[in-house]
This record gives C-alpha cells, sequence and structure tokens, in this order.
C-alpha cells in the first residue's frame, strides 16, 4: 500500500499533518485558507453566495447601497468579519452609512470556475498573499506578509514521513494559492477549527490584556525605583510572599546590604515617630508589590492555557485539540473557559487597585518621601 500512496491521507501523514498545525506559522495560513472557504464561501457550495460576491466584485466603484443591493445580510457580515471591506471599519458603523457612501473592497480574492462537463463545474477559491495578510494579521499580529509567504511555500512541498511523495497542500497559479481539496477536507473531519482558533485567540487576547496592565503597573513601580520590579529584587518578594509576610518593604530591608537600596527603601523610623507621608508610602508600596506578585498566579493559568496548542510544555498536537474543543472531549471547554474567567477576574482586580491611584499622585508621595529623608539627614547611612 505505501508503494502506492500518492494523495495525502490521514493513515499515511499523520505525523506531516501534526508538523503542520503544531508549526504556529504554517498552521495559521492553512486554518484561514480554510476558514474562508468554509465560513465564507460555504464550502463552495452556495451558488447564490458565489454569484452575489463575484457580482459586488465586478463593479467598478461599490457603494453601500450596491452592497445590499447585491449580496445577501449574511454575505455583507462575513465580508466585514474577514476584513474584504477595507475602508468601513466594522458592520455596525456600515449600518449607519447612506447608500451613496462608497466601499473599498479587497484585492487579492477571486473565484475560478473550472467546467468538468456540460451540466457539472467545480469551484475554487484562489488567495492571494497581500489578501491572506489582511485577513490574519487582525488576529495575529506577528504574521507579516513575509511570514505568510515563507509559510505558503513550504505547504507548497511538504515531504511524506513514510514514503518519497512530495504532497501539496497549497498550489500556486501565477500569484495566487489554492488550498488542495484532499488537505481541506482531512482538516474538515477534524472538527470545527474555527472553533479551535478562536478559543487560542481569546487566550492570546487575554495575553494581551495582562502585558498592557503588567506594564501599567510597572510604571507604577518605576516611581519607587527602576530596579524594583526586576527579576533579583522579585525574588526576594517572591520569598516573603511564601513566608507568609505582607510588610514587603520590612522583609527586603531585613534581607538586602543597605548601600544596594537607595535611601528611602533603607530608613527606618522609630515606631511611634514614622512619619504619615513615609507610612502612605509605605503602605501603597507593599500593595503594588502584592499586586505584581498576583501576575505570577495569573502567568501560571495564562501557560495552563496556552499549553492546549502551543510551547514547550504543549499538553496534545493542535490536530488533537481541535477534535477536543469542537466535541468538548474531557470537558475542554469548560477547564478553558474557568481558567480564563479566573485570569480575568484577577486582572481586572488588579485594574480596579491600580485606578485608585494615579501616577501624579504616587509621584508627589515619592517626592515627599525623599525630601523628607534629605530634610532629616538620613539620606547618608553607611552599611552596618
Amino acid at each position: 500500500m505505501a508503494e502506492q500512496h500518492k494523495t495525502l491521507e490521514m493513515e499515511y501523514d499523520r505525523e506531516l499533518l501534526e508538523d503542520v498545525f503544531d508549526s504556529p506559522d504554517l498552521r495559521y495560513v492553512a486554518l484561514y485558507m480554510f476558514i474562508l472557504r468554509k465560513e465564507l464561501f460555504q464550502d463552495l457550495l452556495d451558488d447564490d453566495l458565489m454569484d452575489e460576491f463575484e457580482t459586488i466584485m465586478d463593479v467598478d466603484e461599490p457603494t453601500a447601497g450596491d452592497l445590499r443591493r447585491i449580496c445577501s445580510p449574511d454575505l455583507i457580515k462575513s465580508l466585514f468579519q474577514f476584513h474584504i471591506i477595507t475602508n468601513i471599519k466594522n458592520h455596525s458603523v456600515f449600518q449607519m452609512k447612506g447608500d451613496h457612501i462608497k466601499i473599498r473592497l479587497a484585492s487579492g480574492l477571486k473565484l475560478a470556475r473550472e467546467e468538468l462537463s456540460e451540466s457539472e463545474e467545480e469551484v475554487h477559491i484562489f488567495f492571494q498573499e497581500n489578501l491572506l495578510e489582511r485577513v490574519i494579521v487582525p488576529d495575529i499580529r506577528e504574521m507579516t506578509q513575509v511570514r505568510i509567504h515563507a509559510s505558503l511555500e513550504r505547504l507548497r512541498a511538504m515531504m511524506c514521513p513514510k514514503t518519497s511523495v512530495i504532497h501539496e497542500l497549497v498550489h500556486k497559479y501565477g500569484d495566487y494559492y489554492v488550498i488542495d481539496d484532499d488537505f481541506y477536507y482531512i482538516i474538515e473531519e477534524l472538527g470545527n477549527p474555527y472553533q479551535a482558533l478562536r478559543i487560542e485567540i481569546m487566550i492570546r487576547a487575554m495575553a494581551d490584556k495582562y502585558t498592557e496592565i503588567e506594564q501599567d503597573l510597572n510604571d507604577y513601580l518605576g516611581l519607587y525605583d527602576k530596579e524594583i520590579y526586576k527579576s533579583t529584587m522579585m525574588k526576594k518578594f517572591r520569598k516573603a510572599k511564601d513566608l507568609k509576610k505582607t510588610d514587603f518593604l520590612k522583609y527586603l530591608q531585613e534581607k538586602s546590604r543597605k548601600k544596594s537600596l537607595s535611601s528611602k527603601f533603607r530608613v527606618e523610623f522609630p515606631k511611634d515617630e514614622i512619619p504619615e507621608e513615609y507610612q502612605e508610602w509605605r503602605n501603597t508600596f507593599n500593595i503594588l508589590i502584592g499586586l505584581k506578585l498576583t501576575f505570577d498566579e495569573i502567568n501560571a493559568k495564562m501557560d495552563k492555557l496556552r499549553a492546549y496548542y502551543s510551547g514547550k510544555k504543549q499538553i496534545m498536537p493542535y490536530m488533537t485539540f481541535i477534535t477536543k474543543s469542537t466535541y468538548d472531549e474531557d470537558n475542554i471547554s469548560e477547564i478553558i473557559k474557568n481558567l480564563l474567567i479566573e485570569a480575568r477576574n484577577a486582572l481586572k482586580q488588579i485594574s480596579t487597585t491600580l485606578a485608585d491611584y494615579s501616577k501624579k499622585e504616587l509621584k508627589i508621595i515619592n517626592l515627599d518621601v525623599e525630601r523628607l529623608i534629605i530634610e532629616e539627614g538620613l539620606d547618608d547611612d553607611d552599611d552596618d
């Protein structure tokens, strides 16, 4: 049988297919080509939909009125969903536009019809690299046209793991690419890859929010000291947390050489003589460090989420992830949903707490403490 193996088959080519789907760049290009055919063009089975698309694409200077007259509401929504309409932000904005408003449609996407007999024809959907970039990048920002091109070229020539056959998962015709039918139907058999991709995109969006809020928190801590949130310092604060300490400043003073800290971190006042501004500064610092340590817990949840589909600790091949997320095997959808909710709630709590402070206020508090230390002559202590 291996000698007769010519076409792409799951039985013989699973290793190849897993390599494709576990390589992010290849996966994104393959999945978006699949999704455009499956979701936008309904697997090229809806003749009316394809006629609508070709008709609107042939209009020289289409208007919103032309779009409403020619295309069904579902097709119009899909054209926005996949960023085919380029000069109107989204479908909601479009609904407020008058019929006279001109619209622009992205180039690089076309349907080609091949006549098989007098009564039968086959339709193919062709993509140019620029069109794929327009569709993919809003969700996967790192996918530049250079990476898309490299992925397409790799997908054109994949070596069968069991024979000397070269499989073309993507075919090229001039400047256009088309997904191979055998490859398309194998993806379809896995389940709903759009569901898996949506989950991945949600996790990526959560990770972006994580990075944004953590940077805000780092900016706040940077008003105290630019080194305070770096790894050396955070190692000490993590140790303090493990020991159930909540006064992180006190622990830092106890575990650091004095001259390794700036004066405001090493100064100590008698308990009954602590200035009010210093106490406020200290309390705020401990709260912010506590928030920073919360990111360790959130990051652990994000690592668990990402491990379902990528990374060194990947739990399963992406192909399996598609199937399990489609049919909710092993309760995977509920597990992912709960992890996302926990991470979101933790980020929301951090964001809410940060909203209680302003950078201007924290800057003033730090300046007040630095002024106090100078006025009290406490800025030139030596090491013990």
